[in-house]
């Protein structure tokens, strides 16, 4: 069975790079989710409720948004991949 994994990535970041994305869509072989907002975000992770982890492409402040509501929605912690491409990456 393929197990899901969702990758996620903060629209307005300010370092949000489309070329980075395209970077880790190809290595990846997975579609990067670019949110815009938190109930945006809230929604797609709704989809992947059962997957395994969680993949967060971003800085300190995307990784912890992204992970406080993957914890509160999916109400587990799942194992956390990270795409260190913040301006801050001290997680």
């Amino acid at each position: 069975m393929k197990v899901e994994i969702p990758i996620f990535a903060n629209g307005h970041a300010g370092s949000f790079n489309a070329e980075e994305i395209s970077i880790v869509e190809k290595i990846t072989g997975k579609k990067v989710h670019v949110t815009y907002d938190y109930s945006e975000l809230e929604r797609v992770l709704r989809k992947y409720k059962d997957a395994p982890g969680v993949g967060m492409m971003g800085g300190d402040g995307t990784v912890l948004q992204i992970r406080t509501r993957v914890e509160d929605i999916w109400t587990v912690r799942p194992s956390y991949i990270l795409f260190p491409n913040g301006t801050g990456n001290n997680v």
